[in-house]
């Protein structure tokens, strides 16, 4: 598996977690300095390093500031169908956030984590395990969706882009939804 850290803020202690697991550790950007901060060397740096104080380790994939791509982009390229987990992602600027969601757009191979929230795309028939906190599901406009184990259950519902149907669920036991038609973005919740 492989770990994109971001420069936006995280919680290390979660992050420490995954890196134990990770078998190749890229940095974006100022991420490095989280990295730097657990005393950990990453496989990859890339980025214009705008967002990195001081001078750069050796071996660092520098980009020009003035591109057409953002650095997470570029280091998201590398990954292919890898399972990914992204942080630094969710903590900082809105406008970065949310190219972030729509890079990773239905590659279910991505989570996106943070303190509180773990965020992927799913398609098809798939089961969350029961745990504390909320799902919510977003999904892309017209997608049917079916949800059996949960506080609010749905049957072959059809539901816009623009709706919050799917807002704040809860387990009542393991949940099994049905995506018949397009993606659900889904959002786990523990705060």
């Amino acid at each position: 598996m492989t770990v994109l850290v971001g420069s936006a803020g995280l919680d290390l202690d979660q992050l420490r977690d995954y890196l134990n697991e990770a078998s190749r550790i890229i940095a974006v950007d100022g991420g490095l300095h989280h990295l730097e901060a657990l005393g950990i060397k990453p496989h990859l740096i890339l980025g214009d390093l705008d967002s990195y104080r001081g001078s750069p380790p050796e071996g660092v994939r520098v980009f020009p500031r003035v591109k057409d791509f953002s650095d997470m982009e570029a280091a998201l390229k590398l990954v292919a169908d890898e399972k990914t987990y992204i942080f630094g992602a969710t903590g900082g600027r809105l406008d970065h956030f949310l190219s972030v969601l729509k890079l990773v757009e239905a590659r279910e191979n991505i989570e996106i984590i943070n303190k509180n929230n773990r965020l992927f795309y799913r398609k098809g028939s798939f089961t969350l395990p029961k745990q504390e906190g909320y799902f919510s599901l977003f999904t892309e406009d017209g997608a049917e969706v079916t949800i059996r184990g949960a506080s609010y259950n749905l049957e072959r519902k059809k539901v816009h882009a623009q709706s919050s149907l799917l807002l704040s669920n809860s387990w009542q036991g393991d949940v099994s939804i049905e995506v018949s038609k397009g993606w659900v973005l889904v959002v786990l919740s523990q705060d």
